[in-house]
């Protein structure tokens, strides 16, 4: 063998050398790493906080499969329905109906924010404790799981002073988006606000006249949505104003008269 054959060979065996090196440094590369996916592709997690800043621009993608005919799908009067009805259904109730969890008076899930409220300000980071095994998640996550036949929502009390009309009606159908997007199955009915006695002396609950306004605002959102429309509202209230023989003493908050009241009104409106 030449001198310069040798050279060659040795800077061949150099050659095969380096790219075997290169390759291994590869190989430990893309073991070590993570690959997070094609990071522009959008991802939706029904389960998570949606930020403020985002919610506008997400609002006509969160709400795409939603029914809706452009009319207001009240529930009517039905006939009586039977105690079996009632304890088919499922409620999420803010902390006006938080006392239906251990009245009794039902034999179905009642979900409730962690701390009995659930103010509309905050609905796209709701977190509700499930009482099966009493786990904190997120409403949509609970009808994902559950799969409720249908699901009354009791809602909209909560820090009712502080919002206005497009946060509400918009936060309400991110709501509604994400609880249709756990399981489309799910018959929802969206209840009417109740306002506070004329004698309530706090600042956070409703009075006559705001929840007649609230109210309106739920009808706008289940004529967008397609949900049914459960006004309970005329049987509870005189005047406007919560009847004090339906009120704990807070003035604001269903006595166990007020919760059969309000649980008679939708036996007898059944959902179809």
């Amino acid at each position: 063998m030449t001198k310069q054959t040798a050279i060659k060979n040795v800077i061949w065996a150099i050659c095969i050398g380096l790219a075997l090196l290169a390759l291994l440094i590869g190989l430990f590369i893309s073991a070590v790493e993570h690959y997070y996916g094609d990071k522009t592709r959008p991802v939706m997690n029904i389960g998570a906080p949606v930020s403020a800043s985002s919610k506008k621009a997400d609002k006509d993608v969160v709400l795409t499969g939603l029914a809706a005919d452009g009319t207001l799908h009240e529930l009517k009067s039905s006939g009586d329905a039977g105690q079996g009805y009632l304890d088919g259904l499922t409620f999420l109730c803010d902390s006006v109906s938080l006392p239906l969890k251990s009245s009794g008076l039902v034999a179905g899930d009642v979900w409730s924010g962690e701390n009995g409220q659930l103010p509309m300000t905050s609905a796209f980071a709701w977190k509700i404790v499930l009482p099966s095994d009493g786990s904190v998640i997120a409403p949509s996550s609970a009808v994902m799981a559950v799969k409720p036949k249908t699901l009354v929502l009791a809602i909209g009390s909560d820090d009712a002073a502080g919002i206005d009309r497009d946060d509400f009606v918009e936060n309400y159908k991110m709501l509604l988006a994400s609880l249709r997007e756990g399981n489309p199955d799910t018959v929802i009915i969206c209840g009417s606000v109740c306002s506070v006695t004329t004698a309530y002396a706090g600042s956070a609950g409703p009075s006559a006249e705001r929840a007649a306004e609230l109210n309106e605002w739920i009808k706008a959102v289940c004529i967008d949505t397609g949900v049914y429309y459960a006004d309970w509202f005329s049987t509870l209230t005189d005047g406007g104003y919560l009847r004090p023989e339906y009120a704990e003493a807070d003035g604001r908050t269903l006595s166990s008269a007020g919760l059969t009241a309000l649980l008679g009104w939708l036996r007898s409106h059944a959902a179809s």
